[in-house]
């Protein structure tokens, strides 16, 4: 046998090596491909954002409907006769409002301490009470030098009953008078005269303060809507000093007057 050289296949001279080279069709598809995923991942953006509103307006109307918006209650009166929009009364279901103004003092502007301190005492004595709405001794004091018509305060302060007093001293003899009356009639619901010395003062505005919050929470019981259970009202006890008594002198009973109901 005649050995035959091996012919070893060689490529032909001219023709590139590597990868094959793309053709338009390919370059045209991929950018087609590019420039729709481009338009997939906005339009997806769009409905993300979308879905994200409807979810918050939504969850909003969800808790409108639950809780509910406070409707304003319509004016009761308009303006007073100093130029002055009154407040419209808006009064809680099972509680009552108050506000006490300050006393009047008849002992001149050496007493007129005397007058402020015992005023804040019966505020903070009236604030222990349960279901009543006390006004602040802020908003009170305003009409120290600026009286009105009772039912034009109460309108301004939006409150059902408003308690006045006065503070006529003699000697080292101090009397208080207290008076309960409803603010929208103009009518007594409960008063008081207390007589007592000025030895202690201290021991004189804890003794009285708890005397008047006492005496307007037994005036409360007779009023509509008694069964709300007012909670004794929790008096501090005065300072105990040597030589006087906070129980020197007492409530006048001819001063007093029984709680009646409004009608």
């Amino acid at each position: 046998m005649t050995d035959q050289p091996q012919v070893t296949a060689q490529p032909a001279q001219g023709t590139p090596s590597g990868p094959p080279l793309e053709s338009a069709a390919d370059k045209i598809q991929k950018k087609r491909n590019k420039v729709r995923s481009a338009w997939i991942s906005f339009v997806g953006r769009i409905v993300a954002q979308a879905m994200g509103a409807a979810a918050t307006v939504t969850l909003g109307l969800i808790v409108v409907q639950h809780y509910g918006i406070p409707k304003a209650a319509p004016a009761s009166g308009g303006k007073d006769e100093s130029g002055i929009m009154a407040a419209t009364r808006v009064v809680s279901t099972g509680a009552l409002s108050i506000a006490v103004l300050p006393l009047e003092t008849y002992a001149g502007p050496a007493r007129q301490d005397l007058a402020d301190a015992m005023t804040e005492a019966v505020i903070a004595d009236l604030s222990r009470t349960k279901d009543l709405r006390v006004i602040s001794r802020t908003s009170s004091m305003q009409y120290r030098s600026n009286r009105k018509a009772l039912p034009v305060i109460g309108r301004e302060l939006a409150v059902d009953m408003i308690l006045e007093g006065s503070i006529t001293t003699h000697g080292d003899r101090v009397r208080i008078i207290a008076q309960l009356i409803d603010a929208r009639s103009d009518e007594h619901l409960w008063t008081a005269s207390y007589d007592r010395s000025m030895k202690d003062v201290l021991a004189l505005q804890a003794d009285v303060a708890g005397a008047i919050a006492k005496g307007v929470q037994e005036a409360l019981k007779g009023m509509p809507g008694a069964d709300r259970r007012l909670l004794p009202v929790t008096v501090p006890k005065p300072l105990a000093t040597s030589g006087s008594s906070p129980s020197s002198g007492g409530e006048s009973p001819s001063s007093v007057s029984p709680p009646r109901p409004v009608q």
